[in-house]
């Protein structure tokens, strides 16, 4: 895909002559300058991920089901599969409000997650995984506009309320 390439021809023309220099764009130096996240510390979040992941019941865990999963239960934190296999490999931490949302689902503390403290990860807090009926309908639930979202949930809680 071209608009994904993050170069810059400059073509320049001397003599009859072309000649090509290629730029990296300020955009991606700038991102590349601020991303030093040592490699050891990565690889440690994706083994406290991991260890998190099985706890929570999720034994066999890949980066497709992390970003179904993690996207269902966090619409305005979206994840693509790109960034879950980062996660997993050690090639990225999550920002603070992603690891946040990992952390809240996963059922372990985000400093645990994030820098390891002293706690352990708890698997009674963890959320147990989506059937696919539970699936359907939050995509259901997500394709309805704010308004009717409202009127769902209020009739949730009324019929939740009738015994």
């Amino acid at each position: 895909m071209l608009w994904k390439l993050i170069w810059i021809m400059d073509l320049r023309v001397h003599a009859g002559h072309c000649q090509y220099t290629m730029k990296p764009s300020k955009q991606r130096a700038a991102r590349t300058a601020s991303t030093k996240i040592p490699q050891d510390e990565r690889d440690q979040f994706a083994a406290r991920l991991a260890l998190a992941l099985r706890a929570a019941g999720y034994g066999k865990h890949s980066p497709a089901m992390i970003t179904r999963e993690f996207n269902l239960r966090f619409p305005s934190h979206t994840i693509t599969l790109h960034a879950a296999r980062k996660w997993l490999g050690g090639g990225a931490i999550p920002t603070h409000a992603r690891t946040q949302a990992l952390a809240s689902w996963l059922g372990v503390g985000p400093e645990w997650l994030r820098y390891d403290g002293d706690a352990k990860p708890e698997a009674a807090t963890a959320a147990p995984p989506c059937t696919a009926r539970e699936r359907r309908f939050l995509r259901d639930y997500q394709r309805l506009d704010g308004p009717r979202q409202k009127l769902l949930e209020q009739f949730l809680h009324l019929i939740l309320s009738v015994k």
